[in-house]
Parts: C-alpha cells; structure tokens; sequence
C-alpha cells in the first residue's frame, strides 16, 4: 500500500489514542499487519502484546522441567560382580581411580532405578527434538 501523508498522520493519531490496529486498518480501508508495519516503521509508541482485554499472559514460554519422582529406596552401592539382574546398573564413580560401584537400588526400568532413569532419559531434549 502507498501511504499518503494524511494517512500517515490519521494513522499516527488514532495510533496515539489507543485505537486497535484492527480498528484503524478498516478506518483506512487497508489491513491489520499494514497499519502494524506502518507505525513500527514511523517509530510509534509499542504496545503491549495480547493484553488488549485484560487476559495475562505467562512470562515464559517454556514449558516447566519434568518433575523427577522422589524415590524413598536408598542407594546400594554394589560392584559388577555382586549386581542381580533387578538391580539398577547405573555407574556412581567419576573417575577411574573411585571403586566402580552401581547405584544397586529395585531397577524401575529396564536398567535403571526411576530417579537414574528420569535422570538419563531428558523428556525436554527428546521433546524439543520432535519438534525441530
């Protein structure tokens, strides 16, 4: 759309009162995203976003980390050696120099206690991979 002088300062003066974007786009006879465009090029006053009726938005659009289910059963330090099929397998030694024990607790799953399983398997890495 070429804009003309007057639209311009119509544009600027409905913007300045607070009339919606929507509203000044049928007033000019152009669209919502032009008139947006427009006063963003003009340096207009921003707006809030979506608060347009009152409704609050989050802060954040991320959603929250998954919650890790507490688990009651302590740890069982056990080496390689003395581990049962039902126990989880999960390493707790840093470095080479630390005994290798596994964490020995019921596993859960598969390998792994829950905590260790939650903990290895990242539900946010694996959701933001779906995505992508």
């Amino acid at each position: 759309m070429k804009w003309t002088d007057q639209e311009i300062n119509e544009l600027k003066r409905l913007w300045g009162q607070g009339v919606i974007a929507t509203e000044i786009a049928e007033i000019l006879g152009t669209t919502k995203g032009s008139v947006i465009g427009k006063a963003n090029r003009l340096d207009c006053i921003p707006r809030k976003v979506g608060n347009v009726r009152g409704v609050k938005r989050p802060h954040t659009i991320f959603k929250e980390n998954p919650k890790i289910t507490p688990v009651t059963e302590p740890e069982n330090p056990t080496p390689l050696i003395k581990i049962t099929d039902n126990q989880c397998k999960f390493p707790l030694w840093k470095n080479s120099s630390e005994p290798q024990l596994f964490c020995g607790r019921t596993h859960w799953n598969k390998s792994y206690c829950k905590m260790h399983y939650d903990k290895t398997h990242d539900k946010t890495n694996q959701e933001r991979n779906r995505q992508v």
